[in-house]
């Protein structure tokens, strides 16, 4: 049995202790304690507390352009936003955003290029799609990613744009609106993982570019939720505040966005664009939940309206609890229908997601509220009619709609999002809504050149101006007869269940067309099935078929080239028991035609030697992994990798890379090591991920599988201090040796999937971790692996 170590040494700051209880919260901005110093290549202005913001000095120059407010909520779909005049007849509930409808324009067909959070914004920030931008995932190191690149440190780093290929933190919207002469200001929720400073850098190197101001609201708390002004922390706690009235997340985000404004008004420097990102109506945080809204300083309702309209049910939806849903693909039809037997909501889900549908009804009528106030601040500094409102969201939400709760799904009410744009001073208001066929990736090249700024090259969204100027022209249907583009990589864990969402899905003018990567397809004609109950992808002639293919593969042809990742071994550290099921998802801007591995033998450094399918060889060669989806744009691929093996522990590594239609012009392999154990039984440690330091919110969870050819009736944890040499008893530090159960999950025949949560008492430490193994037939077996993770709040 081999040594397992996370080396997690070498951090390059101290963050505050209750900062650092934010960083692992599944929503987290997590800037530290991160003011940057002014420096001209950044044009950082100088910066000042939430109460009276100073103007900010500049070189640049003053724009003539309006003022512009972009409002991204999280989560939000269409039915939510435009509940008003989607339902004249009922009682009005956000009498602001019915305000932003009657005096400006909406759009009935806008699209997320990502339907998940970090993704979407990246793609909002950089007007271009996540296939091209390569922000594919919220958090790189969570299994769910599958293993695909994404979180704020790639994309302020590793990942190259723009003609000169500057990384996306230098190259995006903030950096071009302050180059063409505006005040930028970003408050509320920002990009997901990666804001902490590597070895060797401070927080200069993670401060966003572009931004005058950047106040970051962190994690998914709606209460206690820690704040980032311009490099000043501070948690909002209950009678912990005199400098805010209330301490309720939305209402402080809603504070510091017009105090900023004022101070900018005062000193009547040029125009000003606010980035204003709340979290509602996104579910508060796990360990924060709340249903009934009933716990103070939980939950994410205002104090004020737990009370407000405790009858709600939400709108009658054809596609909700979907009886049939046997032609949906696999993934999905493993989602089996709502249960609606029993009085509380964790037994009867019908009830709970009739609670959650009021929850957020009630979050966004607090932004709502704080819109309201945003709008009086303008009418009292007389900048009304030279201001443009966007109002829009990251992506939609089902509730129970298609069995499914949450996003992640390429179904209509994920997709798409609210738009909304308000200027009485520029645009006419338009009382129906326009449904010509747009992306979010489109709101660059529209505010760019709201800004009278000049349009950034490679951008592929589309400039909607012209149909805000009333001068679209030509029926709506034939405004982006290309179509948008719809993708999503990650899994996602719902009702009991692991969704393998990824795909890529063609959004027409009406109709919708979608490839998933395990070979599924779908196909809904949004005019004759605008819930998408019956997918008719099997009625589609072969020439309509290989068009739509074509149409989707030519909105992915800025697709840097052909990718490869590998899911399985996720990290570097993985044994498996004699067989080695290795998987991964391979895309291109074509067809995928094949992936290509090669499987070397590591162990005892002996001489190279190469996997050939059925026995080794000295000369190098690859083998073919089975592809789930042959001719696809993404597809899942595995290879079964059985060697011959003794009881020793052998070591190997896999390369891997996809061959695209171009054949020749392929991605570049990625590797990834791994062992195989024979002896039995066999555990692996999954969690933590190498070579990271463990961030302290609740405690963290150690986890891993068992393997052996009985069934595994128990896996037990021995935690030990190794400076002092106590034993963790599941509360406190003892002497002498304590075994901690592990919560145990049976995902297959002969394996079990186990856990425990790790909470320490102290900011910082480090902890060794024994695993025992206990066999149906009464065998133990005591692993010889060692765990040392470093933790730090």
């Amino acid at each position: 049995m081999e040594l397992l170590r996370l080396s997690l040494n070498g951090r390059a700051a101290r963050i505050p202790r209750a900062a650092g209880i934010i960083l692992l919260v599944g929503l987290a901005l997590s800037l530290g304690s991160c003011r940057p110093a002014d420096r001209d290549d950044r044009n950082i202005s100088s910066r000042s507390g939430p109460d009276v913001p100073a103007a900010p000095k500049r070189d640049r120059a003053v724009s003539a352009g309006p003022h512009i407010i972009l409002i991204n909520l999280d989560d939000a779909d269409r039915e939510l936003v435009e509940h008003d005049v989607l339902n004249p007849s009922a009682e009005p509930r956000f009498a602001a955003i019915l305000r932003l409808i009657r005096e400006g324009r909406r759009f009935s067909n806008c699209h997320t290029a990502v339907p998940i959070c970090g993704p979407s914004r990246a793609c909002l920030l950089t007007g271009r799609y996540a296939s091209s931008n390569g922000m594919r995932c919220n958090n790189p190191e969570s299994e769910l990613s599958r293993g695909v690149g994404g979180g704020y440190g790639l994309y302020r780093g590793q990942q190259a744009g723009g003609p000169e290929k500057l990384p996306w933190s230098r190259n995006d919207l903030p950096v071009w609106m302050q180059q063409a002469g505006y005040r930028t200001i970003h408050v509320g929720k920002y990009l997901h993982d990666g804001f902490e400073p590597q070895p060797g850098e401070d927080w200069n190197a993670v401060f966003p570019f572009g931004w005058d101001d950047l106040y970051a609201s962190f994690g998914g708390r709606y209460f206690g939720t820690m704040f980032c002004r311009n490099g000043e922390f501070s948690q909002m706690n209950p009678g912990e505040t005199t400098e805010y009235p209330v301490v309720y997340r939305t209402c402080v985000e809603g504070i510091d966005a017009r105090r900023l404004l004022e101070g900018h008004f005062a000193g009547g420097n040029g125009p000003v664009f606010l980035s204003l990102a709340h979290i509602a109506p996104h579910v508060e945080g796990r360990v924060e939940r709340c249903l009934e809204e009933n716990l103070p300083g939980r939950g994410m309702v205002e104090p004020r309206y737990k009370d407000l309209w405790p009858n709600l049910q939400p709108p009658a939806a054809a596609e909700f609890d979907e009886p049939d849903n046997s032609d949906k693909p696999s993934t999905i039809r493993q989602l089996s229908r709502l249960s609606a037997e029993g009085d509380s909501p964790q037994q009867n889900e019908t009830l709970r997601y009739r609670l959650e549908y009021r929850r957020r009804v009630l979050a966004l009528k607090s932004v709502d509220d704080q819109l309201g106030e945003l709008l009086q601040l303008l009418e009292r500094n007389g900048v009304v009619e030279d201001t443009v409102i966007v109002l829009t969201s990251d992506h939609g939400f089902e509730v129970g709609h298609h069995r499914h709760f949450g996003k992640s799904v390429p179904y209509q009410r994920v997709t798409n999002v609210p738009l909304i744009v308000w200027s009485p001073g520029r645009f006419a208001p338009r009382e129906e809504p326009l449904p010509h066929l747009l992306s979010q990736i489109d709101l660059v090249p529209t505010l760019l050149e709201l800004a009278g700024a000049p349009v950034e090259p490679g951008l592929q969204g589309k400039s909607f101006l012209p149909l805000l100027q009333g001068e679209g022209g030509g029926p709506p249907e034939n405004w982006r007869p290309e179509g948008v583009l719809v993708e999503h990589w990650e899994r996602v864990p719902e009702r009991q269940v692991s969704l393998d969402t990824t795909f890529a899905s063609l959004r027409l003018h009406d109709s919708v067309y979608t490839q998933w990567s395990n070979g599924d397809r779908e196909f809904y004609d949004l005019t004759a099935d605008p819930c998408e109950l019956d997918n008719a992808v099997d009625g589609l002639t072969a020439d309509v078929r290989a068009a739509l293919d074509e149409k989707l593969g030519r909105l992915r042809q800025s697709m840097p080239g052909p990718a490869c990742f590998i899911e399985c071994p996720f990290t570097s550290n993985a044994v498996f028991l004699r067989t080695a099921r290795l998987s991964g998802l391979a895309e291109a801007p074509g067809p995928v035609r094949a992936v290509r591995l090669v499987i070397s033998d590591l162990t005892d450094n002996r001489q190279a030697r190469f996997w050939n399918g059925s026995g080794w060889q000295a000369e190098r060669i690859s083998l073919a992994a089975e592809l789930a989806a042959p001719g696809g744009l993404v597809s899942d691929w595995n290879y079964v990798f059985s060697p011959p093996c003794g009881k020793s522990l052998q070591q190997f590594r896999v390369a891997a890379w996809t061959i695209g239609q171009s054949g020749p012009e392929n991605s570049q392999p990625v590797f990834k090591d791994f062992s195989i154990d024979a002896e039995l039984p066999v555990t692996e440690v999954t969690a933590p991920v190498a070579d990271r330091v463990v961030k302290l919110v609740e405690g963290f969870e150690i986890r891993g599988f068992a393997r052996d050819e009985q069934l595994v009736s128990n896996v037990r944890l021995a935690l030990i201090n190794p400076q002092t040499g106590l034993y963790w008893n599941g509360k406190a530090w003892q002497r002498g040796l304590v075994w901690l159960a592990t919560d145990l999950r049976r995902p297959k025949p002969g394996e079990v999937a186990w856990s425990y949560h790790f909470r320490p008492d102290a900011g910082e430490g480090t902890v060794r971790v024994d695993i025992q193994t206990i066999t149906s037939d009464g065998r133990r077996e005591q692993n010889e692996r060692v765990l040392r993770v470093n933790w730090d709040e």
